[in-house]
């Protein structure tokens, strides 16, 4: 099968937070920075990090886990959880590509943990590829006042 599209997992968690966000980010490549980005790229500097690779759907989906255990992927974020849906899709990449059957989100310095199985990314997956076909990437509504690209969604309407 011929891989249309290939994208970070990053990428696909955050189409899966709001189809705008990843456009703006991954397509017009709009990048802002913050105090969180900035400290999550040094703690990130202390993780096993392994390669995964997850081809569904006509796309081939690249990242890296921050840690491997026997049983799950470990997903270390410095944001709070109100982004659950996208560390979990990203989680849920790695953990499906690698074989796992557990994923784990920790949130450093919240003391939380959220612990589950991978979810299904495949409609994610397939949405985001008729996204790219039609050119048409909507607002997430429900998620505007969580995200840190809100002005900039307003500027690219």
């Amino acid at each position: 099968m011929r891989f249309c599209v290939i994208i970070s997992a990053t990428a696909l968690a955050d189409f899966a937070f709001c189809p705008r966000l990843f456009y703006i980010k991954h397509i017009l490549k709009i990048f802002k920075s913050s105090k969180k980005l900035r400290e999550g790229i040094l703690a990130h500097r202390g993780t096993e990090e392994v390669k995964a690779v997850l081809r569904i759907k006509g796309v081939e989906i690249r990242g890296r886990a921050d840690f491997v255990k026997e049983d799950r992927v470990i997903e270390l974020k410095l944001s709070t959880p109100s982004f659950w849906i996208s560390h979990v899709t990203q989680a849920s990449v790695y953990a499906r590509a690698l074989g796992k059957e557990k994923l784990e989100v920790t949130y450093k310095g919240l003391g939380l943990k959220l612990i589950g199985k991978p979810v299904k990314v495949e409609r994610v997956a397939e949405e985001l590829v008729e996204a790219c076909r039609t050119g048409r990437f909507p607002k997430n509504l429900k998620h505007c006042s969580l995200c840190y690209y809100r002005d900039v969604c307003r500027v690219v309407e």
